[in-house]
């Protein structure tokens, strides 16, 4: 279980071509896509995801964040929430 972990980021389509924002807040992710921003996708999310994310917004280039949330997503680290 993901410790209180809150993140809120919004990028550029310099920073990432895919994703436009992201907010986390303990299980729960927030994600908007560069493609839509208006439309957030809603998420639960696990503690090995939280931590590959805090590790890419660590680093001074954003680099490989649409991959992290496409393959959390494919291994269920992300799974959508219907609303």
């Amino acid at each position: 279980m993901p410790t209180a972990t809150a993140i809120s980021r919004t990028f550029t389509t310099e920073e990432s071509t895919a994703i436009a924002s992201i907010v986390v807040d303990g299980t729960e992710a927030m994600i908007a896509f560069q493609s839509n921003p208006e439309k957030i996708y809603t998420y639960e999310c696990n503690e090995s995801f939280v931590n590959q994310l805090e590790q890419i917004l660590s680093q001074d280039t954003i680099q490989g964040l649409g991959y992290l949330v496409g393959i959390s997503r494919k291994n269920q680290d992300l799974k959508e929430v219907q609303l």
